[in-house]
Parts: C-alpha cells; structure tokens; sequence
C-alpha cells in the first residue's frame, strides 16, 4: 500500500467519524479537506514510514551470515588491491579491482589450491551459521512475522455514511469529471452526505441509511458471535 493510498484511507476514517458523531463539526471537516492538508498529511506518513524502517531494533546475539568464498578472498586481498591501485582511488574502484583479481584466480589452474582454500572456508563457515540458528531463539519472540488475516472473521458493519458513498460515489465523479482526484471525491461525497442531513425534505433518504447502518451492525454482531463460538468449538 502507498503512502498517498493510506492517507486516503484516513481522511475518509476521520472525514466519517467526523460527520456522523456531531453534526456541527462541518467547519472542522471543512478545513480538514483542504488540500494542503491532506499534503501534510502525505509528508507526515512518509516520515513516519522510513522512521519504522530505521527503528527497527537489531539483535546482538543474533549468529552473523555465512560469509561466502568471494568475501573471505577479498578480506584477504584488499590490501593488496589498493597498493596497484595507486593513492588515489574511490571504494568503487577498489570493488572492481577486487573483481577482476577474482575473476583471474578462478581461471588461473594453477591456483586450484587457493581457490579451494576460500571455497572450504565459506563451506566451513555455513556449517557454523546453520549449528548456531538451529539453537537461536529471536528477541523479537516473532514480532515481526505478519499475523496471517482470519478468513473466518466477517467483514466489518458499514456505518450510514459509508452506504451512502457507496451508492453515490458514482454521481460524485459524474460532477466532477472523469479526471477527478480521490481527494476531491471525498471531499464532494462529504458535501453532498451534509446536504443529505439538512435537508429535511430528504429525512426518509437519511433514516434508509440509518436503518441501513444498524443491520450491518447487527449482522456483524451475529456473524462474529457465530464465528467465535465456532472457533471454541475447534480448540476443544
């Protein structure tokens, strides 16, 4: 999921909540929707993003990889790499160097012995990497393995406002051309959901909606029951 995808997801969560838990918070949604808000908002997720990817906390104890046969021969070699080099040369020039004296030793038949030192080396150096994962337990205890979505659960009641864009979403992007953004959707199904509310000429439309909302709401309530007890049903 994009960062730009997530914010919409929230502006229409907080749009909602907004809209249907107090009525006289339209100056709020209002200024909410402007678009240098939802800019902000799309600058604050992606900050928020790279900060959990740096954050992430390291384990100490936690067995270093296998190092590979290539590795264990450019510890030995760097050295000597950067002396025909020359005093002047950039770490990518080193990588390269490095490369190439790779290259020529695995042609070089008469320096099978040193090839298959490096090569025994790595194997060696597997072997350890395995033994000492097979006994390591995780600090973490499997945090950051992602909780696998339960099918069994059901899908979440919709509120009022969320029934009523799902029939009128269509008619919004109508108004505002096939080239509209999801920002001005939103934004245009909250002006037209106000309207709904204050219109009192439009009261049967707005309890449909209500109505609408409460048996979604009990259907949840029975399915998740229903799936509950199932679920106990299993572990017994």
């Amino acid at each position: 999921m994009t960062t730009s995808n997530l914010a919409n997801i929230i502006n229409e969560f907080f749009t909602s909540f907004l809209q249907e838990n107090d009525s006289s918070n339209d100056k709020i949604v209002s200024e909410w929707k402007k678009q240098e808000n939802i800019i902000s908002l799309n600058k604050v997720l992606e900050k928020f993003t790279k900060t959990v990817g740096k954050e992430k906390q390291k384990e100490p104890n936690k067995p270093k990889r296998a190092k590979s046969a290539y590795t264990y021969f450019c510890s030995d070699n760097r050295e000597k790499a950067k002396l025909e080099l020359g005093d002047e040369y950039k770490n990518a020039e080193i990588f390269s160097k490095l490369g190439d004296m790779w290259n020529i030793l695995k042609m070089d038949q008469s320096r099978k012995t040193e090839l298959q030192k490096y090569t025994n080396l790595a194997a060696e150096d597997k072997v350890r990497y395995k033994k000492e994962m097979s006994s390591y337990q995780s600090s973490h205890n499997n945090e950051d393995i992602p909780k696998k979505k339960d099918l069994n659960l059901p899908k979440r009641a919709k509120s009022a406002y969320t029934l009523f864009c799902s029939e009128y979403r269509e008619k919004a992007i109508k108004e505002l051309g096939s080239d509209c953004k999801s920002t001005e959707i939103f934004s245009q199904l909250g002006k037209m959901w106000n309207e709904l509310k204050k219109d009192s000429s439009r009261k049967d439309e707005l309890e449909k909606y209500t109505k609408l909302a409460l048996q979604e709401k009990k259907r949840y309530e029975t399915e998740l029951l229903s799936s509950n007890e199932s679920g106990n049903e299993s572990g017994n």
